[in-house]
């Protein structure tokens, strides 16, 4: 086993693109080397984690296309800081990084969606983690206010102007 864990060591997993179509976001990611394992991959917080379906484009390309709006069970993807993190063979593999150099275009990358007559809006942004390892954070959060109250009538029906 320890020589599984040492083989995956020295792996990384960089986001290349993001690109959207409507509610389709695509994120195109590149190892560094032919991972030899088994890849699945997930977006996890720190309390839950969910399964991306990628497609291998090559040895090292994946792309995972997520619908933000209908992710899971008919619903968007929850609120949360999300990472884009790899499991090899069944163990925690590399969590995706995005090129420093880049990192401007990130604060591009992002949308929100207004919905319910302008009174919530759906929120999916992407950033750097504010440590050394500078992993890709997906934010997506749902914000909502309530509706104007109705006014009162203030109409007596008299004609004041008489």
């Amino acid at each position: 086993m320890d020589d599984v864990q040492q083989d995956h060591h020295d792996l990384r997993l960089t986001i290349t693109s993001i690109e959207w179509e409507r509610v389709w976001v695509t994120i195109a990611m590149s190892f560094s080397r032919p991972p030899e394992a088994d890849v699945d991959f997930l977006i996890y917080d720190v309390l839950r984690a969910y399964p991306l379906d990628a497609v291998a484009v090559s040895d090292t390309e994946h792309v995972a296309r997520i619908n933000v709006t209908n992710f899971r069970n008919r619903q968007q993807v929850p609120n949360g800081s999300w990472r884009f993190m790899t499991i090899l063979n069944g163990e925690r593999g590399p969590i995706a990084s995005y090129p420093l150099a880049r990192a401007a275009e990130l604060e591009s990358s992002g949308r929100s969606y207004l919905y319910n007559q302008n009174r919530s809006t759906y929120v999916v942004n992407f950033g750097l983690s504010q440590d050394d390892r500078a992993d890709v954070i997906m934010r997506t959060y749902q914000l909502n206010r309530p509706a104007p109250k109705p006014k009162e009538n203030t109409h007596t029906g008299g004609n004041r102007h008489a």
